[in-house]
């Protein structure tokens, strides 16, 4: 009984280790119908991002932009000038650079807000003293 204890043991440990080491990719358990800056984006971009794409970038991330602002900072592009880049590399599963990605509804809330404009904050539609058309929220 001993002798088989330890012949299973390293066994016990590889699979702990594997199973350790399969970790989901980040997502966002459903994709907003309107994803916007301060609702969606910049908090999925704090937790997932900014630690390499913030103020001082690290780890050999760009200086040429920032993803913990939305506007343009200086000489910087900011998260809405860089969102169709960002929705393009996240598509491709170029970030995070583990090898992970981010999950499908992840990918798909960015896609959807780079679409949209990148807008940063709810919209609500007003139609008042129109007849028919844009409600300014891109919808009629």
């Amino acid at each position: 009984m001993q002798r088989s204890m330890r012949k299973s043991r390293p066994l016990l440990a590889l699979v702990l280790l594997w199973a350790c080491g399969t970790e989901a990719p980040p997502d966002v358990p459903f994709v907003p119908d309107y994803p916007t800056w301060d609702e969606h984006i910049r908090p999925f971009l704090a937790e997932h991002c900014v630690l390499c794409h913030g103020e001082r970038p690290r780890n050999g991330a760009p200086s040429e932009f920032r993803l913990d602002v939305y506007d343009d900072v200086g000489a910087q592009q900011g998260a809405r000038s860089m969102a169709p880049k960002i929705a393009e590399v996240l598509e491709r599963g170029k970030m995070p650079p583990d090898g992970v990605g981010v999950g499908p509804n992840a990918r798909a809330m960015f896609r959807r807000w780079a679409e949209l404009g990148a807008p940063r904050s709810p919209c609500t539609p007003s139609c008042e003293g129109r007849e028919c058309g844009d409600d300014g929220c891109k919808g009629s």
